[in-house]
């Protein structure tokens, strides 16, 4: 098994799982939300003869849907956008704030896609069939009222990012928060079981090793997405290439 693959042994079993009903069904299957890292791995699964688009519902989406598609059948999407605003002018809701509302509804992150917060507008790409739970329930952020829909028409501004570099002794979660919050490992470790990062978006308690393309979220330091080991030091240090989002 590729090191890019350990630790995903469950959702390799899953999409493997996928793979043979559909060559053996030949009909549309899609999955759930996919994080980079899992899109990723499941090209590098799929045999070429297979069709497989992966859908986030605009071009820049980091979480997608991945659809395996028959030959000759057209039309195929189970992503949705759903559009709110609110008066940011008395209170600023993040990302967090977003999620929060989602998670404590009952919603499983799996049906949820991206979610942006642009000024006053707010965006949830979802399933298809959770989006009438949404529209129905998240009615309230925080303090701020919400009335979300069903958006065909939208406009998705891409992330700013600027790159950086920073050597790790390994791809240990503990050394990589270190590196990037500019601590001690043991800080490092204890702002994971704290439950302060979050990888893929999931909050994490223990320390695991990253993937390339997997998005590293530490509170008080900000939203990273591993690219790529560059190099090793002489000293077997990894020189690693991070996007940072500002």
């Amino acid at each position: 098994m590729s090191s890019f693959m350990v630790g995903h042994e469950v959702f390799i079993s899953q999409m493997k799982d996928q793979i043979r009903i559909f060559q053996k069904q030949n009909r549309p299957i899609m999955t759930y939300f996919l994080s980079v890292s899992e899109q990723s791995i499941l090209q590098s699964m799929v045999p070429k003869n297979i069709c497989l688009v992966f859908d986030g519902g605009y071009d820049q989406a980091e979480r997608k849907i991945a659809c395996f598609i028959p030959e000759g059948y057209e039309g195929f999407s189970d992503c949705v956008c759903l559009h709110a605003t609110y008066n940011a002018k008395f209170k600023t809701l993040t990302h967090s704030d977003l999620l929060g509302c989602l998670m404590h509804s009952g919603i499983e992150r799996s049906v949820i896609g991206d979610l942006i917060v642009h000024d006053d507008d707010l965006y949830i790409f979802c399933k298809e069939k959770i989006s009438k739970y949404i529209i129905d329930n998240c009615t309230q952020i925080g303090k701020c009222t919400v009335h979300f829909e069903e958006c065909l028409d939208y406009v998705i501004t891409k992330n700013n990012t600027k790159e950086i570099r920073i050597m790790c002794s390994s791809l240990r979660l503990d050394s990589i928060v270190a590196q990037l919050s500019h601590c001690s490992r043991s800080e490092a470790l204890k702002k994971i079981h704290a439950g302060f990062v979050k990888v893929n978006d999931v909050v994490l308690e223990q320390n695991l090793q990253l993937c390339n393309n997997d998005f590293v979220s530490i509170r008080k330091t900000g939203r990273f997405q591993f690219k790529e080991v560059i190099s090793t030091t002489k000293k077997g240090r990894l020189v690693l290439n991070f996007d940072q989002y500002i």
